[in-house]
């Protein structure tokens, strides 16, 4: 017996482990493969996702119940070599129909103007809301049943100097009510998913005309959220944007 006929017989008799083992590892690759796959897919779905959010936004100062004034943008975007700086009015509010057949609770509510557009994923502005009007996520819109042209009613929170639970805060004018015409509905990639809350579900977002509705508030020229995103030549530096900021206080 020679070399080439003891392989052929042992292969034959050992056939059925040989193919065990064979399936064993093609399965034991597969498996590695999908997993891989899937991890790359999950991971590239929640990049998408963080962009949809957050958009060319590189740094954001969110002032909570404090404002400032909202020309600080110009001075910022001035001060880092034409960056684009969008000053913000945020607060939060209840949505519903105007028939009161369906309802929203917790709605971010925007006041913007082009610039916050501007640094969406796609960079499309869509017609700015109109004194009067609104424009809708996708999510809000579906949770209201509204389309264009529907009135809405909105009650938003008022800015208060003291927080509401403290004993000597009033609990008179708590909410100023507008009653909204929906003008459009926008998608996750033109900022209808934007938030600064890390959170895979998209938030009930509505968007308004910041000098309309800091008019409605009695906050004229004021905004309490100033988003910083990037110009041509790349990410704004935070230590440069500290700088600005220092200067232009």
């Amino acid at each position: 017996m020679n070399l080439g006929q003891l392989i052929r017989r042992s292969l034959r008799h050992y056939a059925r482990t040989n193919l065990g083992v064979v399936l064993g590892a093609a399965c034991g690759a597969t498996v590695l493969v999908g997993a891989l796959t899937v991890g790359d897919s999950v991971r590239e779905s929640l990049r998408q996702q963080a962009l949809q959010r957050i958009g060319a936004i590189d740094l954001a100062m969110d002032c909570g119940d404090r404002f400032v004034r909202a020309e600080l943008a110009d001075e910022l975007s001035a001060q880092l070599d034409g960056a684009r700086v969008a000053p913000v009015l945020k607060l939060q509010g209840v949505a519903s129909r105007a028939d009161q057949a369906a309802r929203a609770g917790i709605v971010d509510v925007h006041g913007v103007d082009q610039r916050f557009f501007s640094m969406s994923s796609s960079g499309e502005v869509p017609a700015l809301p109109r004194p009067g009007a609104a424009i809708l996520n996708e999510r809000l819109a579906r949770q209201l049943g509204a389309a264009v042209g529907d009135t809405i009613l909105l009650r938003a929170e008022n800015p208060s100097h003291l927080p509401r639970d403290m004993i000597m805060a009033t609990v008179e004018d708590i909410s100023t009510a507008l009653r909204l015409e929906v003008q459009a509905v926008v998608g996750d990639d033109r900022f209808g998913r934007f938030s600064l809350r890390a959170s895979q579900v998209p938030p009930f977002a509505l968007f308004l005309s910041l000098p309309w509705l800091q008019q409605q508030l009695q906050l004229d020229g004021r905004a309490n959220l100033l988003l910083i995103g990037g110009g041509d030549d790349g990410a704004v530096p935070a230590a440069s944007a500290d700088a600005a900021m220092q200067s232009r206080w």
